[in-house]
C-alpha cells in the first residue's frame, strides 16, 4: 500500500514528539496565555489579573521575565502600574 498514514506501519516507530517546555523555559507572554485560557470560563479577567498581581508583589526575587509578566496582568487589569 501507499505512503497514506491510514495505511502507515503500526509496528514501524514513529518519531517522538517534543515535549513542551517546562515552565520556567517559557517566556512571560506563554505563561500569560497558559494562564488566561486556563482562567475557568466566566471569570472576571481583571479581577483575575490583580490577584495574580498582587502573589507576583509577595515574591523575594522578582526577575526581567517576572516584571514582563507583571506588565502583562497589569494590561489585562485595566490598571495603572
Amino acid at each position: 500500500m501507499g505512503s497514506s498514514p491510514i495505511h502507515a506501519d503500526l509496528n514501524k516507530p514513529t518519531s517522538p514528539i517534543s515535549p513542551r517546555p517546562p515552565l520556567a523555559q517559557a517566556s512571560p507572554e506563554e505563561v500569560f496565555l497558559a494562564w488566561l485560557i486556563a482562567l475557568p470560563e466566566g471569570e472576571d479577567v481583571a479581577v483575575a489579573a490583580r490577584k495574580q498581581i498582587r502573589r507576583l508583589d509577595e515574591a523575594t526575587t522578582v526577575s526581567p521575565p517576572l516584571r514582563r509578566l507583571r506588565a502583562l496582568l497589569v494590561e489585562a487589569a485595566g490598571t495603572p502600574d
